[in-house]
């Protein structure tokens, strides 16, 4: 039988080596751990409080530029720009447009007068009378470029307003006859349009219920007339006979009487005068929708 290995007894000096051997390796381990956890903590304190923004390349912003100066044509005298700026600001029409027709009525002309039209605009006071008197014009402020530019593109914005198409309210603030002519002659209005624009949507504007239409109901207003050969030939005064019979109308009938037959009058009055009061409100009633 095999006796058991008896276990070494160590000395008790060599049992103290063992334990101060011991006691460095455990201070060593120490000490790095100590140094390891101050190196972290000196990492964490160094960080920024938040984090770093990130920032995209930008630009340099631009340098702002002044709005460019409005276009100053030589060509039209600056009184008449400015005022043409003012009433197209206003009433939200191109200052471009009013100039253009300020040249064709006028010739950019203040003194220009044409019968009983005057001024830049050649406003006919009779006709406007109302309108001065809402935008606080007068007679004698329609010799200056504002005031004639301002009752004008009032009564342009209203055409064009009532027509929807700028090309009939251009007509219409030009008198009418004759452009309305040119427009059949280079067939971009038919007859029909332009029997509509004569008769039906001016009695509309003015309230006129009974009139503008042929049928049953209807005040028997009727024109007859030869498309081909129909003519204005009056003219204004000084320029010719304002009076002079127009041509290529056969018969004027008023109520469903006849008034004129070939250019002459038959001496039945069968018209009724419409007061200007009654006249300025239910135009403006009819506008208005009501």
């Amino acid at each position: 039988m095999e006796k058991k290995r008896r276990r070494r007894r160590y000395t008790l000096r060599e049992q103290l080596l063992s334990l101060a051997i011991g006691i460095m390796i455990g201070l060593l381990a120490g000490l790095a751990h100590t140094n390891s956890v101050q190196q972290h903590r000196q990492a964490i304190v160094s960080l920024p409080s938040e984090p770093p923004a990130i920032t995209a390349t930008q630009e340099a912003p631009e340098t702002p530029t002044a709005p460019p100066e409005p276009y100053n044509d030589p060509n039209i005298p600056d009184n008449v720009e400015e005022a043409a700026r003012a009433a197209g600001a206003v009433y939200d029409l191109s200052p471009e447009l009013l100039e253009a027709v300020a040249f064709h009525e006028s010739r950019y002309s203040l003194d220009a007068v044409n019968g009983d039209c005057i001024g830049l605009m050649q406003i006919a006071t009779y006709w406007h009378e109302d309108r001065m008197e809402r935008l606080g014009v007068t007679e004698a402020d329609l010799w200056k470029a504002g005031p004639s530019m301002m009752v004008a593109a009032d009564f342009l914005d209203e055409l064009i307003w009532r027509y929807d198409d700028l090309g009939t309210a251009l007509m219409y603030y030009n008198g009418g006859g004759d452009h309305m002519a040119a427009y059949l002659e280079r067939g971009e209005l038919s007859w029909e349009q332009a029997i509509a624009h004569t008769t039906l949507l001016p009695a509309q504007t003015m309230g006129l219920g009974r009139k503008g239409r042929i049928r049953a109901g209807m005040d028997a207003d009727l024109l007859v007339f030869d498309p081909e050969t129909i003519c204005d030939r009056a003219d204004f005064p000084g320029l010719g006979r304002p009076d002079a019979a127009p041509e290529g109308i056969r018969f004027v009938i008023v109520s469903g009487e006849i008034a004129a037959e070939n250019g002459r009058a038959t001496g039945v009055m069968a018209g009724k005068t419409l007061d200007s009061f009654d006249f300025i409100h239910s135009s403006r009633r009819a506008m208005a929708g009501d």
